[in-house]
């Protein structure tokens, strides 16, 4: 069942020394060959293969979660991906984003889109264990109910 959606973006120290040049490489996908420095994350979403396949991005080091990646991001190790969420809340550390070009499209005139990363989260469960009310409850929380409206709602409705 999915559950929500995050979008990330790819992000760079702002006093990354090299920033101009991998800003321009990304900006121009083929422009430039030199290896762009990469903090890569451990799991990989498809969004995040597509995004390394497009560009020259080199794993300099590696990360288990969004934390890690965001220190190594702002220790100037090179460009990451951070949900754009938990990349406001780390605005003392400069990161700042870089737009992300879409392939173009060729119609009559050429437009040029901006890649989001969008990644889904999914509640995994036994389906026998579909109707448990812990399972129930589990549910209505991740799906924005809150705690205390899961709560009063499975005390004013048992689940059968």
């Amino acid at each position: 069942m999915s559950a929500f959606t995050e979008q990330s973006g790819l992000y760079i120290a702002s006093n990354h020394t090299d920033q101009a040049r991998i800003e321009a490489a990304i900006a121009a996908p083929g422009s430039d060959d030199t290896p762009i420095p990469f903090v890569a994350r451990r799991y990989k979403m498809p969004s995040f293969n597509r995004l390394e396949k497009a560009y020259s991005f080199l794993p300099v080091v590696s990360a288990d979660g969004v934390e890690s990646a965001a220190i190594l991001i702002a220790a100037r190790f090179g460009v990451g991906v951070l949900p754009t969420h938990y990349a406001k809340l780390v605005q003392p550390a400069d990161l700042i984003e870089i737009a992300v070009p879409a392939a173009p499209l060729t119609l009559t005139l050429t437009l040029t889109l901006t890649l989001t990363l969008t990644l889904t989260f999914y509640i995994a469960y036994r389906s026998d264990a579909a109707e448990e009310p812990t399972i129930r409850m589990f549910q209505k929380f991740l799906l924005g109910l809150g705690v205390d409206k899961v709560r009063d709602a499975s005390v004013a409705n048992p689940v059968k």
